[in-house]
């Protein structure tokens, strides 16, 4: 055994540091996948040196020979020495920098990688050098241009701004050059790059071309506009169709401007060109969005051009998500992105109006005159214009639903199901409707009610009022649906609330829940005496005198319990009636002597406002819905006479919810309402999958 645990040991793998170079050259990969992300690196260095002039010529797709060069403010001659080295950069200082980065740069990495893959040298002058100065770079150090020359700047002759010449790209990675496509389509991708800028950066002049050939394959001038560009560089039938869309919000902090074509135009494939805060990159939530309103207006299997430019609050934005910055994430994705949506959807059906499709010149029977029921003669095409324009004055526009926004069913519904209409169980106590009488004026009912309003939670109040109800968890929790998103919702915890604000509002209107037959209250009290503890049973008084004495109290105080809450005690101390503060919905009974016990004791009768508050607080406890107070929606066979949690939950407690509730904030901090689930998030996900 002691053999065969030694050959384990030395079969363990043995954990190295990597030398220098070798993470130079993996870090390298990452960011230049290809000569197109060289040459955005490049270009992107340009602009943040406040180039006017930019001119790309490439050999072999870039592979062979990739020369930037520009007329922006150059490199200092005391800053080549470390010009090549990793997190070397002019754009930040420190990582709080980040959160409000402008330029394109930051992490110091462009040149590095660039020198790491392939042969570079640089030429610089800024606008007070004498001359300019030439380099070269390998692996990261400044090299001397010739061998046996010393490794520093050499003075020639030059004009203002940069030019970067990078030859054999992935000399020393055989693997990565051979993995690539044709020489002719990495230029290509090289061309899509340049365009893209070139639309964007319309006051910088942009020329693209193969090496040692004059015709140039992207040109812009430098006082040429948006709209000029993508006519010279993708065509006028593009061109002319274009409209403008725009977007903005103050509460997410963005701003969209963007040129996309009409319904005239359709490709089939997707043109779409994204800048947010002026760097080219993806964003597939945006491009689905926008591509399912064309969808609307354009053939199958077709698809717009459109160009987009959004300006989101650089605090919202975090750049460093991705080794060629590609992709950026940002705050409020989702509203943003419906924003966008809203923008197009507004947009197109306005230039939707005019249409263009090939047709005959003349049709047949255009001008045949024909005899119309009051006997004048008309043109049969004028006739059907004039039908149309009347059917289009009536026709109303329908808002499109997509699918990530499909909503379970109508929250408009207050039922939901049919089970409503073929089950209606008997109730033990009877309602019978109140007279109507007007609203208090009593000033403390008033200022209740006027807390209660500015407490609302105004998120809460939305969900709870425009929800679909799902179904039951178990007897504490219910789901619900709130546009497209899935909510877990505490019952007993919403209706004590529910409650309370329905016996504010209804002071003194409430329809009246008769008993069947009347219950002693003395009985009652005596009951929860002997099932609670409570100070005057620790006295040492008899609970029968107890029980006597909070009768005589209720008692007293039966005029107004009967005139503000319809709760109808008799002389004689039998109750007959309790108020039906919601609607069908009848309060657990069995905790009917507890309620009484509570209402005497804990309530203050001798001032105005705390009495109302601590009766409105009691029939809140009392009627809110208890766990185990009702059969479970999953046994069978219920008898008419019973209710189950289910029906009391669907049929009760939502549709009150749904008209005037106004929930406490503090619901949303004790985990009232907790989103279990957002559709959009899982149409993402299945679509993954």
């Amino acid at each position: 055994s002691a053999r065969r645990c030694h050959w384990r040991m030395e079969d363990t793998p043995v954990i190295r540091r990597l030398d220098k170079a070798t993470v130079n050259r993996i870090a390298a990969g990452e960011v230049i996948v290809r000569p197109a992300n060289a040459l955005k690196e490049l270009v992107e260095n340009s602009l943040d040196a406040k180039s006017t002039s930019i001119s790309v010529q490439l050999k072999q797709g870039g592979l062979k020979v990739l020369q930037v060069q520009d007329n922006g403010c150059g490199i200092r001659v005391d800053d080549f020495p470390i010009l090549c080295e990793r997190f070397t950069t002019s754009k930040i200082k420190s990582f709080e920098d980040l959160n409000g980065i402008k330029s394109f740069g930051f992490r110091g990495e462009a040149l590095a990688s660039v020198s790491h893959v392939a042969h570079v040298t640089i030429t610089s002058k800024t606008p007070k050098a004498s001359c300019a100065y030439r380099a070269s770079f390998s692996d990261g150090k400044m090299i001397g241009c010739a061998p046996g020359e010393e490794a520093k700047p050499h003075p020639v002759a030059g004009v203002k701004g940069t030019t970067i010449l990078v030859e054999d790209l992935f000399y020393n990675i055989p693997i990565r050059r051979e993995s690539l496509r044709s020489a002719q389509d990495e230029y290509r991708r090289c061309v899509d790059v340049m365009t893209k800028y070139s639309i964007h950066y319309s006051g910088v002049s942009f020329v693209c071309k193969k090496q040692g050939q004059a015709k140039m394959d992207v040109h812009t001038l430098k006082t040429a506009s948006k709209k000029q560009n993508i006519r010279s560089l993708y065509g006028s039938h593009i061109y002319k169709e274009l409209i403008d869309v725009k977007a903005e919000s103050k509460e997410f902090k963005f701003k969209m401007e963007s040129l996309a074509t009409n319904p005239n135009f359709n490709t089939k494939s997707f043109i779409f060109i994204l800048f947010i805060n002026n760097r080219l990159v993806d964003c597939a939530s945006i491009k689905k969005a926008i591509d399912s309103v064309y969808r609307e207006y354009l053939p199958s299997h077709s698809h717009p051009f459109v160009y987009m430019s959004l300006d989101i609050h650089p605090s919202h934005v975090d750049v460093n998500v991705h080794p060629t910055k590609r992709e950026v994430h940002f705050l409020h994705e989702e509203h943003v992105v419906d924003e966008v949506q809203s923008a197009f959807e507004k947009s197109l059906s306005g230039a939707n109006s005019s249409r263009v499709f090939l047709a005959q010149s003349i049709l047949p029977n255009a001008g045949i005159p024909v005899e119309t029921e009051n006997g004048k003669k008309e043109n049969i095409s004028k006739r059907n214009s004039k039908k149309k324009d009347s059917d289009e004055g009536r026709r109303k526009p329908v808002k499109r639903v997509y699918e990530n926004k499909l909503v379970r069913t109508d929250s408009r519904n207050p039922v939901g199901s049919l089970d409503a209409y073929f089950r209606n169980p008997e109730q033990k106590l009877r309602s019978k409707k109140a007279p109507k009488k007007q609203r208090t004026n009593l000033t403390s009912v008033r200022e209740l009610l006027a807390e209660v309003e500015t407490s609302c939670s105004e998120f809460l109040q939305e969900v709870f009022a425009n929800h679909t109800f799902v179904g039951c968890v178990n007897e504490t929790y219910c789901l619900i649906q709130f546009k497209t998103k899935l909510y877990l919702v505490n019952v007993p915890m919403v209706s004590r609330y529910l409650v309370y604000e329905r016996a504010i509002q209804n002071f003194g209107n409430f329809a009246r829940l008769e008993m069947s037959s009347p219950a002693p209250i003395k009985d009652l009290l005596l009951m929860a005496l002997q099932s609670e503890e409570c100070d005057a049973a620790k006295d040492g008084e008899d609970k029968e005198n107890i029980a006597k004495k909070l009768t005589d109290l209720l008692i007293s105080k039966r005029q107004m319990m009967s005139e503000y809450f319809s709760t109808e005690i008799s002389q004689d101390g039998q109750l007959t009636a309790l108020p039906e503060i919601i609607q069908n919905y009848v309060p657990p009974l069995g905790l009917l002597p507890s309620f009484l016990l509570k209402l005497c004791l804990d309530v203050d009768w001798c001032a105005e406002k705390p009495c109302f508050r601590g009766i409105c607080e009691e029939f809140a406890s009392f009627y809110n819905v208890r766990p185990k107070m009702y059969i479970s929606h999953s046994t069978k066979n219920l008898s008419e006479s019973h209710l189950s949690l289910k029906y009391v939950v669907q049929h009760t407690i939502c549709p009150s919810m749904r008209s005037d509730f106004h929930p406490p904030a503090k619901l949303e901090d004790a985990g009232c309402a907790v989103q279990v689930a957002c559709l959009e998030n899982l149409y993402k996900i299945f679509e993954r999958c």
